[in-house]
């Protein structure tokens, strides 16, 4: 089996159309039917099913088609770090981050990446927890930087940094409340949570569901704007971690206290892509552990 024969696999289960596989690959159509012969007497299966308006994989075809996209993705990953390495090209990363991850960390991971020379180039998208790890697993993006989880058959994961989410509120809505404040006090506040497909949302939820305590949900909201004016002008209180709201609280606009009893954790983690090469996998790493020791270390930066 090679890499052609893969390529012209490849190119009929996605058109499901000898016709129009072979227009793209700008072969003849009985030289593509020729070359999926040729891999079929290979393996010893048929792997299309021939239907009257094109065709369809068979149960054996489903069963190699992730291995053999697993196998072009390779042949490309390293073919640009080859290419990167030869000419002296960095190589592009396609990152998603979500709004705040966004803020806080990607300047610190573009000057770490700087000054370590690193032959990385951030092309970086912007999109809710949700979203992003729907572009990961097709393949939109490389890696992820956020607070959610993949199965490991999709992509690999790397713990970062763990932060426990605070209650959060207008200084008038908890003035003269300071320190942590038990998970069951929050019955007592008016909140504004994120919606439920979100990380901290399971987080908070998985609380609810083991202590029993009910909270008093007014508004679901994801777009940080809309959620900071909730709790600064509407007298909501949210759960979050403190850096979504570090400008507000060292303005002293706000007050963050840390929940416990139980504590709520976030867990931030990087994200990669199973078809990422492993030279660029171990760029990608150092580069964003050390943006974020950096950001940990520095106390006017927040994550």
């Amino acid at each position: 089996m090679n890499s052609r024969q893969i390529t012209y696999f490849l190119a009929v289960a996605d058109a499901e159309s000898f016709s129009r596989a072979a227009e793209f690959l700008h072969i003849s159509q009985s030289a593509l039917s020729t070359r999926i012969g040729e891999l079929e007497r290979l393996v010893n299966v048929r792997l299309f099913e021939r239907r009257p308006h094109g065709v369809i994989l068979t149960p054996a075809g489903r069963r190699l088609l992730p291995y053999a996209r697993s196998v072009v993705e390779a042949f490309d990953g390293a073919r640009r770090s080859l290419e990167a390495e030869e000419t002296g090209r960095d190589a592009t990363v396609l990152v998603g981050v979500t709004p705040t991850i966004g803020a806080s960390l990607l300047p610190t991971l573009l000057k770490v990446t700087r000054t370590m020379h690193l032959n990385l180039d951030w092309h970086a998208q912007q999109a809710s927890t949700p979203r992003l790890l729907e572009m990961l697993a097709a393949g939109e993006i490389e890696a992820a930087l956020c607070y959610g989880t993949m199965p490991p058959a999709q992509a690999r994961t790397y713990p970062l940094h763990t932060q426990d989410m605070a209650l959060i509120g207008a200084r008038a809505t908890i003035s003269g409340e300071t320190g942590d404040v038990a998970f069951a006090r929050l019955a007592a506040y008016h909140l504004v949570l994120d919606p439920v497909s979100h990380p901290s949302r399971q987080v908070v939820d998985a609380a609810v569901s083991r202590h029993g305590v009910h909270l008093s949900v007014h508004a679901e909201i994801e777009p940080l704007t809309a959620k900071k004016m909730l709790v600064l002008e509407r007298g909501l209180c949210t759960i979050a971690p403190r850096h979504v709201f570090s400008s507000e609280l060292g303005a002293g606009l706000c007050i963050a206290r840390r929940i416990v009893s139980p504590r709520l954790p976030l867990r931030l983690r990087l994200l990669v892509h199973h078809g990422i090469d492993a030279g660029r996998v171990d760029m990608v790493r150092v580069a964003v552990q050390a943006a974020v020791s950096e950001v940990k270390s520095n106390p006017s930066l927040t994550i």
